[in-house]
């Protein structure tokens, strides 16, 4: 059993898990694209089984997700700065 299983994580430690900002996990907050558990109001805690579960199917069925193919965390999403970079130099898309 790994450490972030079975117990709640609070901001700081779901972004490194994440490997994000912890201001990145407040706008995930913020757009609801991660569960979280709130206590007294302003204090969140995060579940991390949950969180990944609701990653993961926000992958596979996302509108920034592409493709039907591949698995949600085989898929490669791409930019549209690398999508044209790619065209300039006439690389595959």
């Amino acid at each position: 059993m790994s450490v972030t299983e079975g117990r709640l994580l609070t901001r700081e430690e779901i972004a490194l898990v994440l490997q994000v900002s912890v201001h990145t996990v407040d706008r995930m907050l913020a757009e609801e694209e991660i569960p979280c558990m709130k206590l007294r109001g302003w204090m969140v805690r995060f579940y991390m089984p949950e969180v990944i579960r609701v990653l993961v199917e926000t992958a596979a069925t996302g509108k920034r997700a592409r493709g039907t193919e591949a698995g949600p965390l085989a898929r490669e999403v791409r930019s549209p700065k690398v999508e044209g970079r790619r065209q300039l130099e006439g690389g595959p898309r």
